[in-house]
């Protein structure tokens, strides 16, 4: 019977888990896993804050799922890989064996360094604990600040102005929100939706300092705020893989069957780097995971992952990106919604779509493809 371990319990480490377990194929399962649950859907954090979950659906296949399945999930944090004797060391010192490894380590938020930054207020959302304490801080709160404009703070904000019922504000260093993701006009034509939601945008703008009830822009003005959350991206957790000697980029670099430089060590999920890409999308974590766990059970499998899809579902401001953008763009407009396409001469390199849900599915066809009027 082989055994696989995998390192890490999140979306990444959830996914490749179920796959393991769907093929049916005869083998010993551990995860490694800092926090006490089970792997679990970290992009839905915020449907924790909102209400919108609880923790029974939060958390829909408990432990006792996996039992009958040749599985043990061990609560505790993994500190070294020692290739040589194949053993995953533990922080309580005891060792794990393994034929097969998945790192599926995540990543950590980037914490800036502001004046005040270490304040009970101050909040940053990766875990099921930071929702749940962010869930307590809420409750008193009367003027949250979200400091990120990315789809992690967007979603974050939007959940606090569901559960609170006030107005969110947020700030954003950039010129224009989702950057990395739209065009400046595309990006304005979300930005009057999201407004529409309760959610207003201070960009071109960072924090100085922050104080107990209020914070200071970098421009000198202070306003109020008794609640902060730091929405300002993440960093790969590479240090495990670095120090075993694993190739090591921005994050693990991995080959089209998400195996490393070791060939019995394969990575996912934001902790993972796929032909210089790291996106921290779900949709990498999802198709990684799946090549990985499908990797280490010997069954062919190869990335299928050239062109970034990027979502964010939101009633009435949803929205969803493939490909890449260029300065040749068609626009599609209507007071509901845009649909953006990127041209190379009439090829299509990139879409985006807000508030066009229907096009998920049929966009990343479109990509490579001649632009037609009636797309």
């Amino acid at each position: 019977m082989k055994k696989i371990v995998i390192i890490g319990s999140g979306a990444a480490s959830e996914r490749a888990l179920k796959e393991i377990i769907r093929e049916n194929v005869d083998t010993f399962l551990v995860v490694i896993g800092k926090e006490k649950n089970a792997p679990y859907p970290r992009p839905r954090l915020p449907e924790l804050i909102e209400g919108k979950l609880d923790d029974s659906a939060f958390f829909p296949d408990a432990l006792e799922k996996y039992r009958e399945k040749n599985f043990l999930f061990i609560n505790d944090e993994a500190v070294k890989i020692d290739r040589d004797k194949k053993t995953v060391v533990l922080k309580s010192a005891k060792s794990i064996s393994y034929d097969r490894l998945i790192i599926a380590t995540g990543s950590e938020a980037f914490i800036p360094d502001i004046d005040g930054v270490s304040q009970d207020h101050v909040h940053v959302l990766r875990s099921y604990s930071d929702a749940v304490r962010i869930k307590k801080d809420l409750s008193s709160s009367s003027y949250p600040v979200v400091l990120g404009a990315g789809v992690l703070g967007i979603e974050a904000a939007l959940a606090i102005k569901k559960r609170r019922g006030v107005n969110v504000r947020l700030i954003e260093s950039a010129g224009y929100i989702l950057s990395r993701q739209l065009d400046e006009k595309a990006s304005a034509f979300l930005e009057k939706r999201l407004e529409n939601l309760g959610l207003s945008f201070i960009k071109n703008a960072s924090i100085k300092s922050i104080k107990e009830k209020s914070i200071v822009l970098s421009d000198g003005n202070e306003m109020d705020s008794d609640f902060l959350l730091l929405s300002c991206g993440v960093r790969s957790s590479v240090s495990l893989a670095k120090d075993a000697g694993l190739e090591v980029n921005r994050a693990i670099v991995i080959n089209s069957n998400a195996q490393t430089s070791d060939k019995d060590i394969f990575a996912c999920g934001d902790c993972a780097e796929y032909n210089a890409l790291c996106p921290s999308l779900i949709s990498f974590a999802n198709e990684s995971a799946r090549v990985a766990s499908l990797s280490a059970l010997s069954i062919k499998a190869e990335m299928n992952y050239e062109s970034p899809v990027f979502s964010m579902l939101v009633p009435s401001a949803s929205v969803f990106t493939v490909g890449k953008m260029t300065d040749n763009v068609v626009r599609k407009e209507d007071e509901e919604s845009l649909v953006s396409y990127y041209l190379s001469d009439s090829k299509i390199l990139g879409i985006s779509a807000i508030n066009r849900q229907s096009m998920m599915m049929s966009a990343s066809k479109m990509i490579g493809t001649e632009y037609r009027e009636e797309n």
